[in-house]
């Protein structure tokens, strides 16, 4: 203590340990509220999306000791347990814990337990994940930031693409594979890349129609650009094709039919003089052969075991390549019980959002908060259309970004029925028989597509 200073009066640090457990309280107050809380949820979920699409963990030295992801997600879980109300309406809530405990018995009933153990603990974040983004989107701004962190991510990954395309290695480490751009972690696969791009084109779009200003409209432009070109260095068929649907969708709906066609007629014209492997799809072509095989094999599988399939992630265990379909590794793997879950959960997603955007504006009292959900519900439409035109030549049923998506929709869909009560509900009593009769019939068509192009094959 310095020379001539006084110790502090007992009352002057009552008053002050006083005034500090005030201040605590009035904060914990504030931060008690279930709006904050929950905003402190979507905060985090940002966060932790931007993480696993970024993924500098991987590759800066000072962070990859630390377990960044796992922090935020905790975190961002137990202030979502704080929250004493949440809406858990939708039946996707209850639909994707069966799904979980279907793909550990997938896997169980087939003679591995720890691989059981393995599946649960690789899959409950997700589930966790889609909790959390479901219940704490819950308005239309949100749902707006949500995109932007989506498409910001997304662009830089598409940089990162043609950082790698000049250079042989991006920033990040990661090399091209035979000439196709990669990342790291869950977009180490050019396809996997590919499907992000997708997704966010739409996105894109949104943002830029939106825009007043001509500066930022440019920007969203150039991300535009800059993502279609990240496709293309993907070189990935899927991700083409998913492109392709995309624009042939929205001229159809933008501008009918004769448009559409013409539109379309120029559309593949250009395309067929773009160097890409879209022009060697030919059933005897033998990366085409090699997923017909696959194909094949899956609808083995499935004719073998058909209650719970062969295991979760257990398909090249059968078969020398994985099933370069995403609906056909589901139903191998998981059986008809885990592929009519598995179909439950992301085509009730798809139709809420549907039906969402097809809505009459009449259902809301507020006609700008209502042309706002029903804009960005038709986002979501087309960026699940693109995403599953892409996953039916690809492996990718289990993708962290199909299962953000779902979460996505089923936000907006409760966002809408807390707003707009007259909407109607959507629950799997209602739509069991028609998803039932969509997977009899996908098994069925994917077996008449099979023998085709066998027989076309030889």
């Amino acid at each position: 203590m310095p020379s001539g200073s006084l110790p502090p009066r007992s009352s002057d640090t009552t008053c002050a340990l006083q005034y500090l457990n005030e201040t605590f309280l009035k904060q914990w107050r504030v931060f008690n509220r279930a709006g904050h809380r929950l905003y402190l949820v979507h905060i985090l979920n940002l966060v932790y999306v931007s993480l696993v699409y970024i993924r500098p963990q991987e590759y800066i030295p000072a962070l990859q000791d630390i377990p960044i992801l796992q922090f935020f997600l905790i975190g961002s879980f137990f202030v979502w347990l704080l929250q004493p109300k949440r809406i858990v309406e939708a039946p996707q809530y209850w639909l994707f814990p069966v799904l979980l405990l279907l793909m550990c018995l997938s896997v169980a009933v087939n003679g591995w337990i720890g691989g059981a153990v393995n599946v649960f603990m690789d899959f409950a974040p997700v589930v966790a994940l889609f909790f959390l983004i479901s219940t704490s989107t819950n308005t239309a701004s949100k749902h707006r930031q949500f995109m932007t962190v989506l498409t910001l991510a997304t662009v830089i990954l598409a940089l990162h693409g043609i950082d790698q395309v000049h250079t042989g290695i991006g920033w990040s480490g990661a090399r091209v594979i035979e000439g196709r751009i990669t990342y790291l972690g869950v977009f180490n696969d050019p396809n996997d890349l590919a499907l992000a791009f997708i997704i966010a084109i739409p996105m894109l779009f949104l943002n830029y129609n939106e825009t007043k200003s001509l500066v930022i409209k440019v920007w969203w432009l150039s991300a535009i650009v800059i993502v279609l070109y990240g496709i293309y260095l993907t070189n990935s068929r899927g991700g083409m094709l998913g492109v392709i649907v995309l624009f042939m969708f929205f001229t159809y709906r933008r501008y009918g039919i004769f448009r559409f066609l013409l539109f379309a007629a120029i559309g593949l014209a250009g395309l067929s003089m773009i160097p890409s492997r879209l022009g060697e799809i030919d059933p005897g072509e033998s990366s085409a052969a090699g997923r017909v095989e696959a194909w094949y094999a899956g609808l083995q599988m499935l004719f073998s075991k058909p209650i719970l399939g062969v295991g979760k992630g257990l398909f090249t265990e059968h078969n020398y390549l994985t099933a370069h379909n995403s609906f056909v590794l589901v139903f191998a793997e998981l059986g008809l019980v885990g592929y009519f879950f598995w179909l439950a959960l992301v085509g009730l997603s798809v139709l809420m959002v549907c039906q969402i955007s097809s809505a009459p504006d009449r259902l809301s009292d507020s006609s700008v908060e209502w042309n706002q959900h029903k804009k960005i519900a038709g986002t979501y439409v087309y960026s699940m259309l693109g995403f599953f035109v892409a996953a039916f030549f690809l492996s990718r049923s289990y993708n962290i970004v199909l299962f953000v998506m779902c979460a996505l929709c089923v936000a907006l869909y409760q966002c809408v029925r807390t707003k707009c009560p007259s909407f109607d509900p959507i629950t799997l009593k209602k739509y069991a028989a028609r998803i039932f009769v969509l997977e009899i019939s996908s098994i069925i068509f994917m077996y008449i597509l099979v023998k085709i192009l066998l027989i076309l094959g030889d």
